[in-house]
């Protein structure tokens, strides 16, 4: 019997694509980013976060939440030609980083996933109104809950 293996990884990168004025352009993919590109990713990521907190934006605050935005959105984007890029709003930038961030966020799902172990199913069942299983009662091992995700 073989087991399903902890991690499955591909080497063949699939950009996904956002559609800007009806023509669909691809993005970086995460597992594009180098290590550096990662580094400065989070880096802008938490600046971004501190600068979202704060009750009022100082005109050099300002700037460079705008110059963070900027730079993050032209990592992302950088497989969409200038001009088309050239063409996009500070608020349309945002929201590529919020997606883009949405597929980082999945992309590591996944590997804390594959580092979770699977519990065998004991089949057993709980019958309505009653907080009783219905399986056999374990004869050992540790009293904890083990739930399967």
């Amino acid at each position: 019997m073989t087991s399903a293996p902890l991690l499955d990884l591909d080497t063949i990168v699939t950009r996904p694509s956002i559609r800007i004025d009806g023509a669909l352009y691809h993005i970086v993919a995460p597992s594009e980013l180098s290590i550096k590109q990662s580094h400065q990713l989070a880096a802008a990521a938490r600046r971004l976060e501190e600068l979202n907190k704060l009750p009022a934006l100082r005109d050099d605050d300002a700037a460079e939440l705008v110059r963070i935005v900027l730079d993050v959105s032209e990592t992302v984007l950088a497989p969409i030609p200038a001009d088309v890029r050239a063409r996009l709003s500070d608020a349309q930038r945002m929201s590529v980083i919020e997606v883009f961030t949405l597929l980082l966020l999945k992309e590591r799902l996944g590997t804390v996933a594959a580092t979770m172990t699977d519990q065998p199913s004991t089949g057993a069942t709980s019958s309505p109104g009653s907080s009783a299983s219905m399986g056999g009662r374990r004869s050992g091992g540790s009293k904890k809950r083990h739930f399967q995700l």
